[in-house]
């Protein structure tokens, strides 16, 4: 079940890479997996233990899409 932003937000600080992040980018497991230890997970994935994470916050981000800085000032 793909998570929407709010829901996201409400996960914590960090998030399993999958099936929460993975799914949020539109990845498979193997793919999530292949892409964090390969350094191409379009966000930077933390390895704790056996376990790999993502930043919450760094997802959210990426998935709201780019800001206009421009407009903001």
């Amino acid at each position: 079940m793909v998570l929407t932003l709010k829901e996201l937000e409400q996960k914590g600080l960090t998030i399993p890479l999958w099936p929460d992040a993975g799914e949020a980018i539109g990845a498979g497991r193997t793919s999530a997996y292949r892409m964090a230890k390969d350094g191409t997970f379009p966000v930077p994935v933390l390895r704790i233990g056996k376990s790999y994470r993502v930043i919450t916050a760094d997802l959210v981000a990426l998935l709201s899409g780019p800001i206009d800085v421009k407009a903001i000032a």
